[in-house]
């Protein structure tokens, strides 16, 4: 059997030293998930605003 591949994720909150984000507490944890998807939603939002074809070819593809 093959080894194991394994990802360890890092996480810089408020320009600190990052930390594992394994590290973190639960609620801490869920606060950041929280903001992470908050920031990738304006991403988001912001690029489809300004390409709409983009967002219609998007829309398109989940409809197929």
């Amino acid at each position: 059997m093959g080894s194991e591949l394994k990802a360890i994720s890092y996480i810089s909150i408020d320009g600190a030293p990052p930390v594992r984000f394994d590290s973190l507490s639960p609620t801490k944890r869920a606060e950041c998930i929280s903001k992470m998807c908050d920031n990738i939603g304006k991403g988001l939002s912001a690029y489809y605003s300004q390409n709409p074809d983009a967002a219609e070819r998007f829309i398109a593809g989940i409809k197929a």
